[in-house]
């Protein structure tokens, strides 16, 4: 996210998908929103990023950083109504 939005300055927000493997192996992905006309730069460096995940993987810290937002988040994501129907439709 940070070398699409702040490094480069190529969007207006940039966020990243994880599920956890329930039924398939999980989903990873990424999100931008960026301009009409300027949406071949984000999603190429997106693409290039989920590639080099391969040779280059995170690093642990990261990884921590990461877990630690997704579990002491996840109880914020049942705060109204809507977003457990939501979660519900997820699921």
């Amino acid at each position: 996210m940070s070398r699409t939005q702040t490094e480069q300055g190529l969007a207006h927000g940039a966020f990243s998908v994880w599920t956890p493997p329930i039924r398939y192996e999980g989903l990873l992905g990424a999100l931008t929103t960026t301009s009409t006309g300027a949406m071949l730069e984000p999603t190429n460096l997106l693409l290039d990023i989920l590639h080099n995940f391969n040779d280059s993987p995170p690093y642990i810290d990261e990884v921590q950083n990461a877990i630690e937002v997704v579990t002491t988040g996840y109880v914020f994501a049942f705060e109204s109504p809507f977003q457990i129907i939501a979660r519900q439709m997820l699921y």
